[in-house]
């Protein structure tokens, strides 16, 4: 068996675009960070000192984190990944997608994505730098393309 290993020179970050169904590369990132976790509580009960056991209770919002350099008319607001403050309110989710450019494999994809925070700066002698970060429900990956809930759990109405 054979095993592709991935470095993140090999990492690619798009957008779903609905209108064709494919992803819509964005960016020139050197860090594209993300971080999945489970809401895990311990279970006390009278007359045992320690915890009877540990139980799985919920999965927390998705982190993304994304840092790189900053391209003259390709901001964050040209590019659609951030609302402007006009259509901020009716503003809709996005999906995002971090891909293996070798052999072109979704490695993780973040859906119900809002944008979080956007931020520059500027330094004497370096190229300008851009930190992006955003917020989502839901991560797959290569090894569970279809991560969601059960049908009969507990859902929003839909827009």
């Amino acid at each position: 068996m054979a095993f592709g290993v991935m470095s993140g020179a090999r990492a690619k970050l798009g957008f779903w675009d609905s209108t064709t169904n494919s992803v819509k590369y964005i960016g020139i990132y050197s860090s594209v960070s993300y971080n999945y976790s489970i809401d895990v509580q311990p279970v006390y009960i009278l007359g045992r000192f320690s915890a009877a056991s540990i139980d799985n209770v919920s999965v927390d919002t998705i982190h993304m984190a994304c840092s790189g350099w900053r391209v003259v008319n390709h901001g964050p607001m040209a590019e659609g990944m951030f609302p402007r403050l006009d259509s901020l309110a009716k503003a809709g989710y996005l999906s995002m997608a971090i891909t293996d450019r070798q052999s072109d494999t979704i490695i993780a994809n973040v859906t119900k994505v809002r944008p979080v925070n956007y931020s520059g700066g500027f330094t004497m002698r370096t190229l300008a730098t851009v930190d992006m970060s955003y917020m989502g429900i839901l991560l797959s990956d290569e090894s569970a393309p279809d991560n969601d809930e059960d049908a009969s759990a507990m859902q929003l109405p839909q827009d």
